[in-house]
């Protein structure tokens, strides 16, 4: 198992474990892990052909600045899991303002990609935080509402792997490590490891 599946795997587990029982899943708050870009390998369990169609999307949008519709959705990860109608998240983001931001010293704290929405539809990943901590090495920082940890976080982890491959390139810097600062972490509860456990009243 590699050690990226390791993370993964170990946080599903603290989840179930020390978790709080919700109306269908379990859950856990304010959840973060570190994954250095030296152990980064694609997860066991996310799909790297979904992946690839999907960030192509996302980057198709925000060449426009603005929702188009999916070129390859037989393929697509994210209108599998999320419904035909889901938004993808390039739509707001600006490369040129990241590029602005990390190529100023006084800037590069502000080196955002946000993925907006209304408060009624907030997005799982609120943004993506761009840091060049290291010399020329690009850490990325990303802010989670929630996240199913069992089914779709080794999907957003690759994803996010794309991305700071993408910026790292566009700004001639090395690839670094990716921080997840989950809100709400969860498993539902058909995806627990041990389900028996949580055949209580009101919940089996």
């Amino acid at each position: 198992m590699t050690t990226i599946d390791k993370v993964l795997e170990n946080l599903v587990k603290e989840v179930e474990i020390y978790g709080q029982c919700g109306s269908d899943t379990v859950f856990k708050t304010n959840l973060s892990f570190t994954i250095d870009g030296n152990d980064f390998d694609v997860p066991a369990l996310a799909d790297i052909d979904g992946a690839v169609v999907d960030f192509d999307w996302f980057l198709k949008a925000s060449e426009r600045g603005y929702e188009i519709p999916h070129p390859s959705p037989d393929k697509s990860f994210w209108l599998r899991r999320f419904g035909d109608d889901a938004y993808s998240y390039g739509s707001s983001w600006s490369f040129k303002a990241l590029r602005d931001h990390l190529g100023k010293p006084a800037n590069w704290r502000r080196a955002v990609l946000t993925n907006p929405r209304s408060p009624e539809d907030p997005p799982c990943i609120l943004c993506y935080h761009f840091q060049v901590i290291d010399h020329r090495t690009l850490d990325v920082t990303v802010t989670m509402r929630s996240s199913d940890v069992a089914k779709v976080l080794p999907q957003d982890v690759l994803m996010t792997w794309f991305l700071l491959k993408h910026v790292a390139k566009d700004n001639c810097l090395d690839r670094g490590s990716i921080t997840f600062n989950i809100a709400n972490a969860h498993v539902y509860y058909e995806d627990c490891e041990w389900q028996e456990e949580f055949t209580v009243d009101g919940l089996d």
